[in-house]
């Protein structure tokens, strides 16, 4: 079974599964109504919302080019944007999207960075866009967790046991960054471990290599951690990209012809990062299953009527057409010459 969970086929095959099954789910009580809701659709906001979605991962990919030129100089937007999508391909084909930092630093090694920079860059992206959205959405649970929680029922208290293991695994990761004997103590205890478990053979020599992979990440990361207006622009630039996502559902609702007030972008925003948080604990491929489920029930206090719709339609522009066109892009990078995409 663990062998399978690791095999990319599998998991492309069970995310489709889960995906048949949640469609099928939704439509089966209101088939006709959602159709009809979804021909209604303003066609002019559903574009709005792709393009949201694109600038959303554009802005991820610029983000990775201001990392990679202080190792790189002639690394492009384009290509960031390339990488960052392709890291979305990977994590949702792994269980508890564990695979997207692998693809990206494959994928960075084919653009003339090296595997203990890319590592850097990669591991540091990932910790100043999770430590950006911890404190984005503590400061959303000061000004409406309270509200919702009263309304919403037991769900909320997933919300908030999630936002706990997000504050966790931040604390240890930021370990693992800024400590090199904590780094060092954490793969020697995982080394030995696999070894006893006979899945490495000689782990002296795995060590070895390992300990000097780590050497040159802190290297790579002081660099990048000296630069303090990156670091600014970073997170400016995350809380960006993170009011652009969470905001989604309220242009979906627009484009399905939902009446909502202006005003109740707030709420929206507050509840599609409440759903984020939810997303720690579905170790599913893609999160698939539970975060519809997630949706559904956290918007359900704001939100009357038409809710599976705006659910299918934010699944599909947020996940599926993202990963579609991941996979699109990791399969021509792997396929022919990097310098063909380039722009």
């Amino acid at each position: 079974m663990k062998r399978l969970l690791k095999n990319p086929l599998f998991n492309v095959g069970l995310l489709l599964l889960i995906g048949a099954i949640v469609l099928y789910f939704s439509l089966k009580d209101d088939f006709e109504g959602i159709i009809s809701s979804l021909r209604a659709a303003n066609l002019q906001w559903g574009y709005f919302s792709f393009a949201l979605i694109l600038l959303y991962y554009y802005i991820a990919g610029y983000l990775l080019k201001i990392y990679s030129n202080l190792f790189n100089p002639n690394f492009s937007t384009t290509q960031g944007f390339i990488i960052a999508l392709i890291g979305v391909f990977g994590s949702s084909i792994t269980p508890s999207a564990s695979g997207g930092q692998i693809f990206q630093i494959a994928s960075f090694k084919k653009y003339g960075v090296k595997s203990s920079q890319s590592a850097s860059i990669v591991w540091l992206d990932f910790i100043i866009y999770q430590t950006t959205m911890i404190v984005f959405v503590a400061i959303l649970f000061v000004l409406k967790f309270s509200d919702y929680f009263v309304k919403g029922g037991p769900i909320f208290y997933v919300v908030l046991a999630g936002f706990g293991v997000n504050v966790v695994i931040m604390a240890i990761l930021f370990l693992l960054y800024k400590s090199n004997k904590f780094h060092y103590w954490i793969v020697h205890r995982v080394i030995t471990f696999l070894h006893k478990l006979k899945v490495i053979k000689n782990p002296d020599k795995t060590i070895s290599n390992i300990d000097g992979q780590i050497k040159h990440f802190h290297e790579s990361s002081k660099h990048i951690e000296n630069n303090r207006k990156l670091l600014i622009n970073a997170v400016i630039l995350n809380a960006f990209r993170l009011i652009i996502y969470y905001s989604l559902p309220y242009f979906i609702m627009l484009t399905l012809n939902i009446e909502i007030e202006a005003h109740h972008i707030l709420d929206i925003i507050c509840l599609t990062s409440f759903v984020s948080m939810v997303n720690a604990f579905i170790p599913i491929p893609g999160a698939s299953g539970g975060t519809e489920l997630t949706f559904v029930s956290v918007f359900a206090p704001l939100v009357t009527s038409g809710i599976i719709s705006v659910m299918l339609v934010w699944r599909f522009i947020t996940f599926y057409f993202i990963v579609v066109l991941g996979g699109l892009i990791f399969y021509l990078v792997s396929r022919y010459q990097i310098s063909r995409m380039e722009v």
